[in-house]
């Protein structure tokens, strides 16, 4: 068996075992998204005064992302257990994180072979990926419809540059993060009191999260005017 053949076959086995990882996660925390949000108030109670619960809070959420779990739902819980400004900030380093992880993991297990597949056209890929600013990858982080854990594995095997990767993730999140964070500890501090201002919050929180859908089409239109 020649060098080359050893190879293809060495990064394939590296990209079904990327594979098997995140199939296996998805697996075991198949419950931890329910889980997360079946009880918000006696989540918040019993986190809340829990030691090194911001820390622990980090750790899971980046672990989650990083092993392409559905991260919505910490978020959620983000803005439930530790209200707005604090769940804001620790969801937003979680996630920058777990995105992180997420990226390397599949750039480290999967990006070779990715270019074995492909070939000849591996160039190509190459080539487009290298030009990947951080203003394209934070327009991208904006739309709602494009999931958080797909475009992370998607660049990282396509070898996205890191730096611009990292920067505009942490810029491209930044306004989900705080509507959805807002939304979660509205929403909680609806169904806790009742109070009609928790529910016109609630209210706003979810126009706020419809109009987020149309910024990227709205930046694109304001940015072709010019």
């Amino acid at each position: 068996m020649s060098k080359s053949e050893l190879s293809r076959r060495g990064a394939l086995l590296r990209l079904g075992i990327f594979a098997v990882v995140v199939l296996a996660a998805a697996y075991v925390f198949r419950g931890t998204a329910s889980a997360l949000l079946h009880d918000p108030a006696a989540l918040a109670a019993r986190l809340r005064g829990a030691r090194g619960a911001s820390v622990l809070f980090v750790l899971a959420y980046a672990a989650a992302a990083t092993l392409a779990l559905p991260a919505t739902p910490f978020t959620f819980a983000g803005g439930i257990v530790f209200g707005f400004a604090k769940g804001a900030a620790l969801n937003w380093v979680a996630a920058t994180i777990g995105a992180t992880g997420s990226y390397a993991l599949a750039r480290g297990l999967g990006a070779d072979a990715v270019r074995k597949l492909l070939g000849r056209h591996a160039d190509r890929l190459e080539t487009l990926s290298s030009r990947t600013s951080a203003m394209a990858i934070g327009r991208l982080r904006l739309i709602p419809l494009i999931p958080f854990d797909g475009l992370s594995i998607a660049s990282g095997l396509a070898c996205v540059p890191l730096r611009a990767y990292i920067v505009g993730t942490a810029l491209g999140i930044i306004p989900g993060t705080l509507v959805y964070t807002w939304f979660a500890q509205s929403l909680a501090a609806g169904v806790s009191g009742a109070s009609r201002a928790a529910w016109i919050q609630v209210g706003t929180a979810s126009v706020l999260l419809l109009a987020l859908s149309f910024l990227p089409s709205l930046v694109r239109r304001i940015k072709a005017s010019r």
